[in-house]
């Protein structure tokens, strides 16, 4: 099988040479597994461009405008595949996951196996070295007018169905995901994995979760350290105001275009109503922090 792997990498040399290094061996540890690896280095400053360069030096690594993000950024490097053919399969990644080799091959003896008969999507989760707890896995829906309202599903040692996923690690058969192009190319940062499996339910594609975790990474600390200093009266109160604006690269425009894309109810319009007021509320709330 041809395999595509897709990263797009930001000033953090270290973290992206050790985890991409790692998946280069694991991937070579596989059998009837030919992987070529493409990599957008957005503009980093620190030199992780010319280090993966050294240190992958089959991999094609070019270098971003610097605005490109994640979506951006892996929109390119499917780009960048395209630019050599056609691929069975490409693999979303993201740098910050550290592979474990046996679960590698457990991982993708899963995709071969749903893959038999029909296309079909495979994605992993993963967890945190520290404490052991899931941190980016598959999702479900769970309101068909808020396709923002997605909870986070743990692997459980057995191939679950999903809705949709988060792009840490996630396998496309290469047909499904060459005729929808890649990820969206609408979105600066966020959503472009979330849209991706949304899309492919739509089209009747399965989407599973793998059956066990396929590594370390580290959720979010900004996000996760602010939920624990603060009171879960006054977090719940931000979020029924704010949602969850305050996240980087993130604008109204991109947030309806997913809404609008992917409800299936015309209570989309007064969740749509509900994030642009949230979005200026929280516009409002950010310059009076920076006044003070």
């Amino acid at each position: 099988m041809k395999l595509a792997v897709l990263v797009t990498c930001f000033n953090r040399k270290n973290v992206s040479v050790k985890n991409l290094k790692q998946l280069d061996d694991c991937l070579n540890s596989v059998d009837l597994l030919e992987h070529s690896m493409f990599i957008v280095d957005d503009g980093s400053t620190d030199g992780t461009g010319d280090a993966l360069r050294t240190v992958l030096p089959n991999a094609l690594v070019i270098t971003g405008t610097g605005d490109l993000y994640w979506n951006g950024g892996m929109c390119r490097a499917y780009e960048l595949s395209r630019s050599q053919g056609s691929f069975d399969a490409y693999l979303m990644f993201n740098d910050d996951v550290f592979v474990l080799r046996e679960k590698l091959k457990e991982f993708t003896r899963e995709y071969f196996e749903i893959n038999q008969n029909c296309c079909a999507i495979l994605a992993a989760a993963t967890e945190s070295e520290i404490d052991q707890s899931i941190t980016y896995s598959a999702k479900n829906l769970y309101h068909r007018s808020r396709p923002l309202a997605l909870k986070s599903i743990p692997p459980n040692g057995k191939l679950q169905q999903c809705d949709t996923f988060n792009g840490n690690f996630v396998m496309f058969p290469g047909e499904f995901f060459e005729q929808v192009g890649g990820n969206d190319p609408k979105y600066v940062h966020a959503y472009g994995d979330i849209d991706l499996g949304l899309v492919a339910k739509k089209r009747g594609i399965p989407r599973f979760l793998a059956s066990k975790t396929i590594g370390y990474c580290e959720a979010n600390n900004i996000a996760r350290n602010e939920a624990i200093r603060t009171k879960p009266f006054i977090l719940h109160l931000n979020r029924i105001f704010f949602g969850s604006w305050g996240s980087t690269n993130d604008d109204i425009d991109q947030r309806l275009h997913y809404i609008f894309k992917h409800s299936e109810s015309p209570l989309a319009y007064i969740f749509a109503a509900k994030s642009i007021v949230q979005y200026y509320l929280n516009k409002f709330r950010l310059r009076l922090i920076k006044k003070k």
